[in-house]
């Protein structure tokens, strides 16, 4: 299990953040591969754009707002 942790800065599209994502070494049909099962951010704008671009993976089903 891996966590990766973003400080996105001020500046970028949706504004300030702080993320969290758990990725996870799962089987899947290219073998096993980690894949991003989670992600927790504490920006409101970014929300919504982060469930679209997880979508079809297991993070896109658990992105979090804090």
């Amino acid at each position: 299990m891996l966590f990766h942790f973003f400080h996105v800065d001020e500046k970028s599209s949706f504004g300030r953040e702080d993320l969290v994502q758990v990725v996870t070494l799962l089987d899947t049909p290219q073998g096993r591969i980690f894949v991003p099962v989670a992600m927790m951010g504490d920006n409101p704008r970014s929300h919504e754009a982060l469930k679209i671009w997880l979508k079809g993976i297991p993070a896109g089903d658990n992105v979090i707002l804090r």
